[in-house]
């Protein structure tokens, strides 16, 4: 079977306990506190790089994130664990969560097909909006590019302690930063001065870059971009509308790509 098929029948076939199991890193009073701050401080906007962060930790069986749990925060964790598992035992069509991993891994795979297509795999890579973003630590396909990633300042800040808390309480060499290099560059992509930033932090426009001022990777009205495919489809299609068999959103995860990684 190919990978593209393994990871299909993982998300069809995913299983949640019946409890949540919350790691004790979670529990410290440091993580604690940061993620405090983040409930009561951060705006909405900000805050869903939260949920993004819960939805890769939750569905880590194929996204492979070992910083998620940490960059969610418990409450976040909470609150889509009981969507999923609500989904799960209602038989829903589609578990919560799942168009954020299916979303990591389409974005993942075009990262990684631009990267393989520059001679020695080297480029810049610029995460506008940043957020919550752990791609540094978890794809191999950077370990010879500069990261940049660009976001509100704290935001920024409070991403690097969480970082720094997993990094410290985990297992030698467990969690360590896999690209070449990582920048993060606070700016808010809203003003028009976030190039200049990126620019005085190390960005050099004339080298390989993978990135655009929409971050989308120039790819979000594409008509081969799967995530919109998936996004558009009406949940209760019974009929894949180009082939016309039968059909849950999900099954478009087939015509995707992913990194060559382990899916155990």
């Amino acid at each position: 079977m190919s990978q593209e098929g393994r990871l299909q029948g993982t998300f069809l076939n995913s299983v949640w306990p019946e409890e949540l199991k919350v790691p004790e890193l979670l529990k410290s009073a440091t993580v604690r506190s940061l993620h405090a701050n983040i409930d009561h401080e951060w705006d909405p906007l900000q805050r869903s790089a939260c949920q993004t962060a819960a939805g890769r930790a939750l569905w880590n069986h194929v996204i492979h994130d070992p910083v998620a749990e940490v960059l969610a925060g418990e409450s976040f964790l909470r609150n889509l664990y009981e969507k999923m598992r609500k989904d799960q035992l209602s038989n829903a069509r589609e578990v919560s969560g799942v168009i954020l991993a299916v979303r990591t891994l389409w974005f993942d795979s075009r990262i990684e097909a631009a990267i393989n297509s520059f001679e020695g795999g080297t480029a810049q890579v610029v995460l506008l909006g940043a957020g919550m973003d752990a791609r540094a630590y978890r794809l191999s396909c950077l370990k010879e590019c500069n990261v940049f990633e660009v976001d509100f300042p704290d935001l920024l800040q409070t991403k690097a302690a969480l970082i720094q808390e997993a990094i410290r309480s985990a297992e030698p060499q467990q969690i360590a930063m896999i690209a070449k290099s990582l920048i993060r560059v606070a700016a808010d992509i809203r003003d028009g001065n976030w190039l200049e930033k990126l620019q005085r932090s190390g960005f050099a426009p004339e080298r390989n870059t993978i990135g655009d001022p929409d971050a989308h990777f120039g790819l979000l009205h594409d008509p081969q971009n799967l995530f919109n495919k998936l996004r558009n489809l009406p949940r209760s299609l019974q009929t894949h509308p180009e082939d016309g068999t039968p059909c849950r959103r999900l099954y478009l995860v087939e015509a995707s790509g992913f990194p060559n990684q382990a899916t155990a």
